[in-house]
């Protein structure tokens, strides 16, 4: 791996796991001035140690200058790359778009269930001001870590995305928080997740507390087909983010905007 002005030192070793001949690579992260920039440490060990880890299916390990504190070892971290493209639409009936989905041939994927979400940033928000995110969800029995790059909008919102399933919420958040990030935004939905046998994209179903939406992620192409097929047209695209939609419905009832939770809404 290449070094760069900000990394003291950036290495994949072998080591050998107690009690066993194996060997584990493990990931070695020092950064000059780690508290100063956090987020750079960050950034790369998203983007691009754990990456490396997980083809090399072993455990990642991130060091702070002092080479110790804020240490975690992760293992066999399943992780996934991709650029997402997306929109949403409003729904009006809930039950019949369900139904338009099944009369369509998609089947139920991922069953309804609350998904919990954890919006992380700095306290000057030099995240959100950069146009990514960090998010902690919990949804269906899985714990996801995702990153999100600055979004490019036009008649969808297309951004990358790098997302990696991890262990315990609460250890992943104490990490997020050595790192100087802190929840700024936490909201709430149920998601359920439909596709076709064999199709390309798929249809989120999200009924939040200010709404229910429909999420459709998949090409460009396949996106304004399935829009069609559901009865809407473009002039019906979201490319906002549930953040800002529910800013903006907060500040159109002229009320505070905290977290989007059915509980507070």
């Amino acid at each position: 791996m290449a070094q760069s002005g900000w990394v003291a030192r950036c290495e994949l070793s072998k080591t050998a796991r107690r009690g066993q001949n194996q060997q584990a690579p493990i990931v070695a992260l020092a950064a000059n001035g780690f508290e100063a920039n956090r987020l750079r440490c960050l950034e790369a060990w998203i983007t691009g140690l754990l990456l490396e880890t997980n083809r090399k299916g072993g455990a990642a390990r991130c060091l702070g200058a002092d080479g110790a504190k804020g240490c975690v070892i992760l293992k066999r971290m399943r992780t996934d790359q991709h650029q997402e493209i997306e929109i949403k639409l409003r729904v009006v009936d809930e039950e019949a778009i369900r139904a338009s989905l099944v009369g369509l041939g998609f089947i139920e994927i991922v069953p309804r269930g609350l998904e919990q979400n954890r919006i992380y940033d700095t306290a000057e928000g030099e995240l959100r001001a950069r146009g990514e995110l960090i998010r902690l969800r919990e949804f269906n029995g899985k714990n996801v870590l995702t990153y999100k790059g600055r979004a490019t909008v036009g008649k969808h919102k297309e951004r990358e995305e790098i997302e990696v399933v991890v262990g315990a919420t609460e250890a992943m958040a104490t990490i997020l928080g050595r790192l100087g990030l802190e929840p700024q935004f936490r909201y709430e939905k149920y998601r359920s997740e439909w596709q076709r046998p064999g199709g390309e994209g798929i249809v989120m179903v999200d009924e939040t507390p200010i709404g229910t939406f429909v999420e459709l992620e998949g090409t460009g192409d396949w996106i304004d087909r399935t829009a069609v097929e559901l009865g809407y047209t473009e002039g019906d695209y979201l490319n906002l983010s549930y953040a800002r939609l529910f800013t903006a419905r907060c500040l159109a009832e002229g009320r505070a905007a905290g977290n989007m939770l059915f509980d507070a809404v």
